[in-house]
């Protein structure tokens, strides 16, 4: 299935919205940007929870500062990334497409982080009303 930009940024506003200090990777980093940058430290759980949505691979490579950034390969073959807009100069993405090519593909896991859980369910709370 072919996802276009209007989902994806529909998508991208309600993860917005969702995210919180309690969804993030690194709580001090993510409350030092949020009010600009609301999916700073969001890429992984953001990447979660686009896979449960649309399928597809989640994806990663290290960034310059040598912090992983995580991003999805749809089933339909685009790459989508949400989260890029978390960076600044050069990498500042714009929220649907990816700043730099990935390098590996993450397996998945049986267990899944609670971070990740929790954005979901607030992404379901979001989009619910």
């Amino acid at each position: 299935q072919n996802v276009t930009d209007s989902e994806l940024n529909a998508v991208r506003a309600r993860l917005e919205q969702a995210a919180s200090v309690e969804t993030a990777f690194d709580a001090d980093a993510y409350m030092q940007v949020c009010k600009t940058r609301p999916l700073a430290q969001h890429c992984k759980a953001a990447s979660w929870v686009i896979q449960q949505l649309f399928g597809g691979r989640i994806v990663y490579t290290k960034m310059p500062t040598g912090v992983a950034h995580y991003w999805n390969v749809l089933p339909c073959g685009r790459e989508v990334d949400v989260t890029a807009p978390q960076y600044e100069g050069v990498y500042e993405g714009n929220g649907r497409d990816p700043v730099v090519p990935f390098t590996h593909i993450t397996l998945s896991g049986k267990s899944v982080n609670p971070r990740f859980r929790k954005l979901y369910k607030r992404y379901q709370e979001k989009a619910a009303h």
